[in-house]
């Protein structure tokens, strides 16, 4: 991630805006798990949403001193380990979710993604499931498809984790950025938002791994009109994830564009007809169709203040963007994440509001933990162009 943004992109460059960001996103959404389990001790959420705060500014100060320690805190035997600790976690983590849905009371993330596929390959229809509660099934067929695998070997407990390595592989070899994750993986290890999703093998860590990934595709591998429309497939595919995910494929055209507007338009172009038509093709005779209810629930879940907020705030984030996304790979992830995280930030906070800020039944906080992932990349982004920066100057004087 060695690469030169505009000024506008350099915001984040001060560790306090990075530490606020990451433990905004990272600890916010844990505010309603530590509701639930408290007892009245009401000051535990502000407590650990201060704790990630100081020790992430800690961390970013230590960052550039570590000297000696950055190759062995770099090592892959590092993030190997980390990985087999969260593969252990989530295996051990979903068995006690599938009891939990046996007695009725667990989350319908991890059934929504695998009784879906299941009835498909007994020959039912996708969409013919009925989840605890009468809940709707919210993925979309090609994200439902593209991680059918593990529901079909048996291994879905290791669906997130999967999405994880594949990620943390990609970023160390693309970027040689193994510091950067071993990093992140660790600071996702300490939310406790990031294990309850993990045990319920809720889908939304892997989009959040997922859009990232398409990023750096776009930067490393679209170099002709073959491979974008590849790209413009697989972008599809990911926007069917949630059906309000389809104009994503636009925001990748836009970050192409600044390199070939002809590739950028086939991004985008392919990506929104393939969503568009997964989603016409899997919707033929089902009525209702369950990924269309996010339409709706946004409009019952979201106060009309709140919207009119949500509204003019993303304006005003996307003509940023728009102004001051460059060529640049760093660019790219900073202004993605800026996008992605803050819609999913403003999602998440109208449903707490809708539902008069009562934090145990706060649902849409998994919404907020979805920007944690890509924003973590865009921070890190930053602070490797930093310290290239800081190395190129020391060697030019």
């Amino acid at each position: 991630m060695k690469s030169k943004s505009r000024p506008l992109l350099q915001l984040g460059r001060s560790p306090l805006i990075w530490s606020a960001v990451l433990a905004v996103f990272l600890q916010l959404p844990s505010l309603a798990d530590v509701a639930k389990y408290e007892s009245g001790r009401q000051y535990l959420g502000p407590l650990l949403i201060a704790g990630t705060f100081v020790g992430l500014l800690v961390v970013f100060w230590l960052l550039p001193r570590l000297g000696r320690l950055r190759a062995a805190l770099s090592s892959p035997a590092v993030t190997v380990l980390l990985l087999l600790g969260i593969a252990a976690a989530a295996e051990l983590l979903y068995r006690r979710e599938l009891r939990r849905i046996a007695a009725g009371v667990g989350s319908t993330a991890a059934p929504a993604m695998s009784k879906t596929v299941e009835a498909l390959l007994h020959g039912q229809g996708l969409y013919s499931v009925h989840l605890l509660g009468g809940a709707p099934v919210s993925p979309g067929p090609g994200w439902l498809l593209i991680n059918a695998p593990f529901t079909w070997a048996h291994v879905y407990a290791l669906m997130v984790p999967a999405w994880l390595a594949l990620t943390a592989f990609v970023l160390r070899r693309s970027y040689a950025s193994g510091l950067q994750v071993n990093i992140g993986l660790a600071l996702l290890c300490c939310s406790p938002a990031f294990f309850r999703l993990l045990g319920e093998g809720h889908d939304i860590i892997a989009l959040s791994c997922a859009v990232v990934l398409m990023i750096v595709w776009s930067d490393r591998w679209v170099d002709s009109d073959p491979s974008a429309l590849l790209c413009g497939l697989a972008v599809g595919v990911l926007c069917t994830a949630r059906i309000i995910y389809v104009p994503l494929a636009l925001l990748y055209a836009v970050l192409l564009w600044t390199r070939s507007p002809r590739r950028g338009v086939i991004v985008g172009a392919v990506g929104v007809l393939v969503a568009s038509g997964l989603f016409y093709v899997f919707s033929l005779g089902v009525h209702p169709y369950p990924p269309a209810h996010l339409f709706g629930r946004g409009h019952q879940r979201q106060p009309l203040g709140m919207l009119l907020v949500d509204v003019i705030v993303m304006l005003g984030i996307g003509v940023a963007v728009l102004r001051g996304v460059s060529r640049q790979a760093v660019s790219w992830f900073v202004g993605f994440a800026a996008i992605f995280s803050t819609a999913h930030l403003l999602i998440g906070l109208g449903e707490l509001a809708s539902s008069n800020y009562v934090l145990k039944t706060w649902e849409g906080a998994n919404y907020v933990f979805a920007g944690a992932i890509p924003a973590l990349v865009a921070v890190f982004a930053l602070q490797s162009e930093e310290e290239a920066t800081a190395v190129n100057t020391a060697r030019s004087s």
